[in-house]
C-alpha cells in the first residue's frame, strides 16, 4: 500500500513528542512494520487545526480524491483535526474515496476490515449530524423567507439601515444626502431589513438596461459597470465586476421585490416567495433579459438533453508532456478525465468538472472587434491562392531533406514540420469555409462563456467539436488549443485585439 503521512505543530507545541521529526520517525516506523511504502509526508509548522483551513492539509485532501495513495497516517488524531465535524465529515470523505486513516498512537486505524466497519459507522452518524443541522437551519431560513426576510448574502444593490447608519459618519456631504433620504424613504424598516441601497442600487438598475437592448453580453456589461466607478464587494473587500457576476445578477428574482431558502438541488426549482424589501427592476425588464439569455443559449443547441457520463474533452485532450490522448474514466462514481503512463512519464487523473471548468475560462477571454462581420465577409472576396499551399509543400519537401542530411536538428525538424503541416491544413479547409457559418457562429461567440456555463455535459461536448480539433494540457492544466477552421476564421479577426490583453493565449 502507499502510504502518506501528516505532521503537524502549533506554534506552542514545539516539545519533545510532539516535534515534527519525532512525529515522521513514529509515522515511518510504523509503516515499516506494515510493510507500506511511505510516498510522503505533508507537513504543516505552526498551524492550528481549529479548522481546516491548512494549505497541505487540503493539498493531502485534494491528492486523496485523485486517487494518489491508499492510506494516510498521523501520529495522534488531534493532528488531524480538533473539530469533531470537520473530522468526521473528512473520514467520510477518505471512506468514499477508498483511502484508509491511521492514528499511529491511537486505536484509529481504518485499513483493517474491521476497521473499515467501524469508519463507516462513524461516517454515518457525521452524515446524520450534518444532515440534521442542515434541516435544522433550512427550516429558520423557511421561516425567515415567508416573513418576507432575505437569507444568506444581502444581493448587491441592497443594504440594510443599520449599515447606511454605520456609513453615514464617514460619507462625504453628498453621499450622506442620500443616505438621508434612503433612511427617510424607510422610517419604520428594521436595522437588518433590505433595502435598496442608494448608491449601487442604480448599478443593478444600468445592467438590465443594458442587457434588455440585445448589444450586449455578460462581459461587456461588466466592463461597463467597471467604467462607471461600480465595484461589486464580498467579505475580500471590494472587487471588478466580471460575466459570471453579472450572469448571476441577471437570473436574481430578488431585484423583482422576491425572496427564497432553500439551496440549489438538481431536479427543484428554488423557491420563491414575496419579499418584504422594494424591487429594484420592473418584471417587464426582467423578463425581457431572460428571453434573451434563453434565446442565445437555445440557438447553440436546443434540444440535446443530459447525458450523465459524457466526456465533451475526451477525444480532444492531448498531453504535451507524453503526446497521449486523456480518456473519460469513472472512479469511484466521479468523472475524470486520466492520462495513461508511458515509458518513466507517470500517468495522471484530474476531475472532468475542473479540466471543464479551465475550458470555460480559456472561452471567457474570447472577444470580437466590432467590425468582425464585415471582416467576415471578405472571405468570399478572397479564396487563398492554391499555389500558397503547393509553395509550403515544397518547404516541407526541402525541410525533410535538410533535416535527412543532418543540416536540421530532430527538434528543429518536429517544430517547424509541424508549423508548415498546420498552414498547409489550414489553407486546405479555408477553400471550402461556408462564411454564413463562420457568422452564425461569431454572433454567439461573445457570449460563448455564458453559452458554456449554462450547457450541459452533451452540449459542451457539441459546442467543443465546433471549437476545437486539439485540446492541449501541461501538468493538468490547459495551455493551448487548435481552432477548428471555422473558429480560426473568427479569431483572426480578433485575435490582435486578444493579444494586448492577454499574453499567455496560444493558438496552434
Amino acid at each position: 500500500m502507499k502510504a502518506v503521512g501528516y505532521i503537524r505543530v502549533s506554534t506552542d507545541e514545539q516539545v519533545d513528542g510532539y516535534s515534527l521529526s519525532a512525529q515522521e520517525k513514529a509515522i515511518r516506523d510504523f509503516a515499516s512494520l506494515r510493510g507500506w511504502q511511505v510516498t510522503y509526508i505533508y507537513i504543516e509548522a505552526g498551524v492550528s487545526a481549529k479548522d481546516d483551513n491548512r494549505p497541505q492539509f487540503q493539498q493531502m485532501i485534494e491528492d486523496a480524491k485523485n486517487g494518489h495513495f491508499d492510506v494516510i497516517c498521523v501520529h495522534k488524531l488531534d493532528r488531524f483535526s480538533r473539530s469533531l465535524i470537520d473530522c468526521m465529515s473528512y473520514l467520510n470523505m477518505l471512506n468514499e474515496n477508498g483511502v484508509s486513516f491511521v492514528s499511529v498512537t491511537e486505536d484509529f486505524d481504518f485499513s483493517t476490515p474491521i476497521g473499515k466497519v467501524i469508519l463507516a459507522m462513524l461516517a454515518a452518524f457525521a452524515q446524520w449530524y450534518l444532515d440534521n443541522l442542515s434541516n435544522e437551519v433550512s427550516k429558520g431560513k423557511k421561516e425567515r423567507a415567508r416573513k418576507g426576510g432575505w437569507n444568506g448574502t444581502l444581493s448587491f444593490g441592497y443594504t440594510t439601515p443599520q449599515r447606511l447608519r454605520d456609513k453615514l459618519v464617514s460619507a462625504s456631504v453628498d453621499d450622506a444626502k442620500l443616505i438621508e433620504q434612503t433612511l427617510n424613504k424607510y422610517p419604520s424598516a428594521g436595522d437588518t431589513e433590505a433595502v435598496p441601497c442608494p448608491f449601487d442600487a442604480k448599478a443593478v438598475q444600468l445592467a438590465f438596461d443594458l442587457y434588455a437592448t440585445g448589444q450586449h453580453s455578460h462581459n461587456s456589461v461588466a466592463d461597463m459597470l467597471n467604467n462607471h466607478g461600480y465595484r461589486i464587494t464580498s467579505r475580500q473587500g471590494s472587487g471588478l465586476f466580471v460575466g459570471d457576476t453579472i450572469g448571476n445578477m441577471l437570473k436574481n428574482r430578488f431585484y423583482l421585490g422576491e425572496t427564497s431558502y432553500g439551496v440549489r438541488v438538481k431536479g427543484r426549482d428554488r423557491k420563491w416567495m414575496p419579499g418584504s424589501h422594494d424591487a429594484i427592476v420592473t418584471h417587464d425588464i426582467f423578463e425581457a433579459v431572460q428571453n434573451i439569455m434563453e434565446n442565445r443559449y437555445s440557438k447553440f443547441s436546443p434540444t440535446v438533453r443530459h447525458a450523465k457520463r459524457t466526456y465533451p474533452l475526451t477525444p480532444l485532450l492531448v498531453s504535451v508532456e507524453t503526446g497521449t490522448k486523456w480518456e473519460g474514466r469513472v472512479q469511484r462514481g466521479k468523472r475524470r478525465y486520466k492520462r495513461r503512463a508511458i515509458d518513466d512519464i507517470a500517468g495522471r487523473v484530474i476531475y472532468a468538472d475542473d479540466m471543464e471548468r479551465q475550458v470555460g475560462e480559456f472561452l471567457k477571454g474570447i472577444h470580437l472587434i466590432p467590425s468582425w462581420v464585415v471582416d467576415v465577409r471578405k472571405i468570399e472576396q478572397k479564396a487563398t491562392p492554391q499555389f500558397e499551399a503547393d509553395k509550403l509543400e515544397h518547404q516541407l519537401e526541402r525541410l525533410k531533406k535538410l533535416f535527412m542530411f543532418g543540416d536540421v536538428s530532430e527538434d528543429e525538424y518536429r517544430k517547424e514540420s509541424n508549423n508548415l503541416k498546420q498552414q498547409i491544413k489550414l489553407i486546405r479547409e479555408s477553400q471550402a469555409i461556408d462564411v454564413n457559418k463562420v457568422i452564425e457562429l461569431g454572433q454567439v461567440i461573445d457570449n460563448i462563456h455564458d453559452v458554456w456555463m449554462m450547457a450541459n455535459l452533451k452540449e459542451k461536448e457539441e459546442l467543443c467539436r465546433q471549437l476545437f480539433n486539439k485540446i492541449y494540457t501541461e501538468d493538468r492544466s490547459i495551455v493551448a488549443v487548435e481552432p477548428t477552421s471555422i473558429l480560426w476564421e473568427l479569431l483572426k479577426v480578433g485575435v490582435e485585439h486578444r493579444r494586448g490583453q492577454d499574453s499567455n493565449l496560444r493558438y496552434l
